[in-house]
């Protein structure tokens, strides 16, 4: 395999981040995936804005157009403070063009009922071994070196494989940062549904380790990539924007991502998915879909 970037992005310092290959897009070489500045926007925020006793529940980005892969800045603002609740929202600037805008939800922690009681849907679901189950021994240490709050390996996790992407795309930066191991579905199919493990292998800043929030993050627009609804080659399925739900992020390195695509019939999809770790889902995440031929009919 190549060798990868150190991280998606570099700091310039200031606000300012240098894109790597990592983030390219696969419509177009010169624009960056959308999980990147997703992820970037979300963390800024965070560390602008967050408090021991507040968590990132919710994450609603809006791309304004492609986001070139060149030095670009991000702007916070706090639209509403508050105790229990809080909103912000980050813009992303490549020169004078704002090209992507995110608001996240910060909500405070606190004790909770049993997720099992109030969660019937992992009862429909396998999604590795129920809270306190997870396979023991040492969690495994970050690509950057940095032992992570690991919940256990997944007891279902697949062994390596074979790493496949989009028909036709073979050497991706964003594909080769992470690692992909798919139960189903997945890049080399157009089922309309999928349901891989995901390990992100480099930080998402350099220098940053990374944590539950940029794994989660850096995946959840994957979603309607793996679950792909109609061939890479002969249609565009491209999400204008993508919202994600957090009752808690992951822990450990790995994030199973389930999801289902519909094409529409009108030129207008969706992406519906649900993101987890060893001990249950951790969140979800929707996209809605432009769908049309990448040549006229």
């Amino acid at each position: 395999m190549t060798e990868l970037p150190d991280a998606y992005y570099l700091p310039l310092g200031d606000g300012r981040f240098e894109p790597t290959e990592a983030t390219t897009s696969p419509w177009d070489t010169r624009a960056q995936h959308g999980g990147p500045p997703t992820a970037l926007l979300a963390c800024c925020l965070d560390d602008a804005f967050g408090r021991p006793d507040l968590r990132v529940a919710r994450i609603s980005m809006d791309f304004l157009g492609p986001v070139p892969r060149a030095p670009s800045r991000v702007q916070t603002e706090l639209l509403r403070p508050g105790r229990r609740t809080q909103l912000s929202e980050a813009g992303l600037w490549a020169g004078d063009r704002r090209v992507a805008v995110a608001r996240v939800w910060h909500l405070v922690t606190g004790p909770g009922p049993d997720v099992r009681q109030t969660d019937p849907v992992l009862g429909n679901l396998s999604l590795g071994p129920a809270d306190g189950e997870a396979s023991a021994g040492p969690g495994p240490t970050g690509d950057a070196g940095v032992p992570e709050d690991e919940a256990g390996l997944p007891a279902d996790l697949p062994g390596p494989q074979p790493q496949m992407f989009f028909d036709g795309v073979e050497d991706w930066g964003y594909g080769r940062a992470t690692e992909w191991r798919t139960v189903s579905g997945g890049y080399a199919a157009s089922t309309g549904a999928a349901d891989v493990w995901t390990r992100v292998r480099i930080p998402l800043v350099a220098g940053r380790p990374l944590d539950g929030l940029a794994r989660f993050a850096i995946v959840a627009d994957s979603a309607n990539g793996l679950s792909a609804p109609v061939s890479f080659r002969e249609w565009l399925f491209i999400p204008p924007g993508v919202t994600m739900h957090l009752h808690r992020h992951p822990a450990g390195e790995w994030v199973r991502l389930t999801a289902s695509s519909d094409p529409g019939r009108q030129g207008i999809g969706l992406t519906e998915g649900t993101l987890s770790d060893a001990s249950g889902r951790c969140g979800i995440v929707t996209q809605p879909l432009l769908v049309a031929p990448r040549t006229p009919r």
